[in-house]
């Protein structure tokens, strides 16, 4: 089933989503969408999030 969602309901349904109101299975659907999933992504996901770093230990513990 493919969800087409109107653009004027998109902020609605991110605050639903991001405040965990909105099953898991209903996500997926949701974000089936590409331009939702585009908007929640720009919108909601911390844009300001430091990605994992690689490495196998701390940098200045001398783990050897």
């Amino acid at each position: 089933m493919r969800v087409r969602i109107k653009k004027s309901e998109y902020r609605d349904l991110a605050e639903c989503i991001s405040s965990d109101q909105v099953p898991s299975e209903d996500i997926v659907e949701y974000f089936k969408d590409k331009k939702f999933k585009k908007f929640y992504e720009n919108i909601y996901i911390n844009p300001y999030a430091r990605p994992e770093e690689t490495g196998s230990g701390v940098q200045g513990e001398g783990i050897e």
